[in-house]
């Protein structure tokens, strides 16, 4: 049994979402629907959002109005992943894609990872937000398993070979 139908994921470019979410899509097929890039990444472009007031008192109308329409979505999990920045601009190279341009130098992915953390302290309180850092694509995605799955039975327990199906998506979605 899912908790949640839909898992968002956010983050800088080349932390790997498109990875993670390709490899939630050929496991999980229509039993969840997984996308890229929602309301958090939105609100990283938000001033309002990461204004003075919020980091020393209470939330600003923006901020909360985040935080509310994050609660309303019971029915999602919100995934940031975070990564080094260098990391990010070598995954970036090796996907063929300019490290020169908007939200890909170096001085954007520290900004923007700064702020896609401070959201994640903004939203510690909603049971339905997640941060992963650093780690591989296969543990990233046994983490979210974890979090949106509840098993209803102990046959439940064996009726996904969660370990096998996720080694054969990354090496399907990985090898060329």
């Amino acid at each position: 049994m899912f908790i949640y139908k839909n898992v968002v994921l956010d983050g800088n470019d080349g932390t790997g979402k498109t990875l993670r979410a390709n490899m939630l899509r050929k496991v999980f097929g229509k039993d969840l629907n997984v996308s890229e890039r929602g309301i958090l990444s939105e609100a990283t472009l938000n001033d309002d959002i990461f204004s003075v007031e919020n980091i020393t008192e209470k939330p600003n109308a923006a901020l909360q109005s985040l935080i509310d329409k994050v609660k309303k979505k019971k029915d999602t999990l919100f995934v940031i992943i975070d990564k080094d920045v260098l990391k990010c601009q070598q995954n970036i190279l090796e996907r063929g894609d300019s490290i020169d341009v908007q939200f890909h130098n170096f001085t954007d992915l520290c900004v923007y990872r700064e702020k896609f953390i401070q959201l994640t302290r903004f939203l510690s309180d909603c049971k339905n937000v997640m941060l992963l850092m650093n780690r591989d694509a296969g543990g990233d995605c046994m983490l979210i398993w974890e979090k949106i799955w509840k098993p209803t039975s102990v046959q439940d327990c064996y009726s996904y070979d969660i370990d096998k199906k996720l080694t054969k998506a990354l090496y399907e979605l990985t090898e060329k």
